[in-house]
């Protein structure tokens, strides 16, 4: 494997961990919102 290579792999995979960080933050906040209206007026 040349280094350039794995530099791109390794671009990739983050990129798919802060879409996928990105989403679970969404859902949670969504979740948060719905099981506790009474925080967030």
């Amino acid at each position: 494997m040349r280094i350039d290579e794995h530099a791109v792999l390794v671009t990739s995979l983050e990129e798919e961990i802060l879409t996928i960080a990105a989403l679970v933050y969404d859902w949670w906040s969504i979740f948060v919102r719905l099981a506790e209206p009474d925080k967030h007026t």
